[in-house]
Parts: C-alpha cells; sequence; structure tokens
C-alpha cells in the first residue's frame, strides 16, 4: 500500500480504473474478458524520455494518460511537456491529485464507451485547429 501522499494518490487511480474496467497490462482480469480499458505503469529508471507520465493506457482504442501528483501538487515542466505533446496528438492526458480530478476521466470514459466516433471526430477536429 502507499506510503506517500502521492502514492496514495496513485492506489485511489487504480481503484477508480478497476471500477470503470481498465485493468493493468498482466492483470487477470484480462483472462475474463471483461477488461475495457489497458494501462501500464512505467518505472522511471533513468534511460529513456523523463517526464513520461505515470500511467499510460488505452480505451477503445483512444490514447490516454495520468500524472498523479501529491495533492496541491502540479507537474513539473518535463511532465508539463508530456502532457503537451500527448494531448498535441488527439491524446487525452490529466493530472489527478485528489478524488474530484477523477470525475472528468470517468466522463470521459463513459462518453467514449457510448460513442467513440463522436469523441474520435472531436479530438480530430481540435488537431485541425
Amino acid at each position: 500500500m502507499a506510503t506517500t501522499p502521492e502514492g496514495e494518490v496513485k492506489d485511489m487511480i487504480k481503484q477508480r480504473l478497476a471500477l470503470l474496467g481498465a485493468h493493468p497490462a498482466g492483470s487477470k482480469m484480462w483472462e475474463t474478458g471483461k477488461a475495457t480499458s489497458w494501462y501500464y505503469m512505467p518505472v522511471q529508471n533513468g534511460m529513456g524520455v523523463s517526464g513520461i507520465p505515470d500511467f499510460i493506457g488505452c480505451h477503445y482504442g483512444m490514447f490516454w494518460s495520468i500524472e498523479a501528483k501529491a495533492p496541491g501538487k502540479q507537474p513539473n515542466p518535463n511532465q508539463a511537456q508530456r502532457m503537451h505533446e500527448i494531448r498535441a496528438t488527439a491524446g487525452q492526458s490529466w493530472t489527478v491529485d485528489c478524488e474530484d480530478d477523477m470525475e472528468e476521466i470517468v466522463q470521459w470514459m463513459y462518453q467514449v464507451r457510448r460513442d467513440p466516433m463522436l469523441v474520435i471526430d472531436a479530438q480530430t477536429a481540435v488537431l485541425r485547429g
């Protein structure tokens, strides 16, 4: 279990994602056929690009990421840049530091589940400017 404020936020995110049908890579839920969204939590080890969000996922073909922060904290400049890069290519990227922040993600996942093409069309329009 969590030992830091950010760790508590990550645990809360994992719990909320599971309620939405999102399960991590390698989860036994994939064997049940009930998972609707895949995610991975990359481990930063000094190799590769810095600032990659804490959660990287795919929901009905739509790319998303979540940067977990301790309450009141903001993404650092590298994290903010990676989130900008994701949004610039029609991916979704959120910062979560409390339970309330998850509401936008919940609504987005429900909207994608109801009508993925509507969401894809809206994101493509943003890219076209």
